[in-house]
């Protein structure tokens, strides 16, 4: 046994390099997969209890990882660009006002959280996409992902 284990030491040694090569290969792999930043966005509705309709959404960090999300951007269904307005209801004691919760600076979303965003809009029926862009790459190589915008309505 001894005898064949000397004169196959370079045999040996070959196979347990390419095995720690292939190992290692694994272990990025494993690493970069797992700790891929994702984000969605769900729970969208349209308010129409105020002078302008509010369109509230949550978007979801569903990786293991801290996102920061930079800015929001809304687009119709041409792909033009749909300014959100800067309209806060005046409080009236009587009332149960909605407002608007926009995103103001850079927020960071821990791992698996959400965050709660609401914008007013002249004319709801404009938005149809919203574009977050973040520090970090969320989508491939981008740092930014567009989703559909399908609110339910609250009358």
């Amino acid at each position: 046994m001894f005898n064949f284990i000397t004169s196959n030491l370079e045999m040996l040694s070959f196979i347990v390099a390419l095995s720690a090569l292939l190992i290692s290969i694994y272990s990025v792999i494993y690493t970069h997969r797992f700790n891929k930043r994702c984000i969605d966005i769900d729970e969208c509705y349209i308010d129409f209890g105020e002078k302008y309709p509010l369109i509230s959404f949550s978007i979801n960090n569903l990786s293991p990882v801290p996102i920061r999300v930079r800015s929001l951007t809304f687009f119709n269904s041409s792909g033009t660009h749909v300014r959100h307005l800067d309209y806060t209801p005046v409080p009236t004691p009587m009332e149960h006002h909605e407002f608007a919760d926009p995103l103001q600076q850079v927020t960071a979303i821990p791992p698996n959280e959400s965050l709660e965003v609401s914008y007013f809009f002249e004319n709801p029926d404009e938005v149809s996409t919203v574009t977050v862009l973040c520090k970090e790459r969320i989508y491939h190589l981008h740092k930014q992902r567009t989703f559909e915008l399908n609110p339910v309505r609250i009358d």
